[in-house]
This record gives structure tokens, sequence and C-alpha cells, in this order.
């Protein structure tokens, strides 16, 4: 299911049943529709943002914010891969 493919193992289970060329493209395929997922929603965010009714410099700060957050889980999440891939 959706749920358990959102965790490491899960995913990991649902792809083994696969070859390890398969197991990787199946990964691979995850990989894909999670980052799509995420520049989605920090589009929409950006959209968001820009209907604030708030002075621009206020809506370039809350758009900086957004950049360090997605800088920062871009960091996390490849420590994350790598932990769960050792």
């Amino acid at each position: 299911s959706a749920k358990d493919a959102s965790d490491a193992r899960g995913l990991r289970e649902q792809c083994s049943a696969e070859s390890q060329a398969g197991m990787r493209d199946c990964l691979a395929q995850h990989v894909q529709a999670s980052a799509s997922k995420l520049s989605q929603a920090e589009a929409q965010a950006r959209r968001q943002i820009d209907q604030w009714d708030e002075d621009a410099k206020y809506r370039a700060q809350a758009k900086a914010l957004l950049d360090t957050a997605r800088k920062s889980f871009t960091r996390y999440r490849s420590a994350h891969c790598a932990f769960s891939a050792a």
C-alpha cells in the first residue's frame, strides 16, 4: 500500500519482489515520483506565498526561509538515504 511504501522498510519490501536490476528500477521510480510530489508542493507553497496580503519584503523573506528549509531537507534526505543503504 502507499502507506507501507512511505517508509524505507516498506519500500524495500515492495520492491524486493523484483530482481536486483528490477529493484533498482522500482526504487528509482519511487524516487522520481517522490521528487515530483515534493517539487509540486514547493511550487504550491510559493504560489500561496505570492498571494499573501503582505509587503513584498515579507513574501521574499518567506520564500528565502522556504529555500533554506528545502536545502536542509535535501541534506537530511541524503544523509538518511546513505544511512539506510549502509
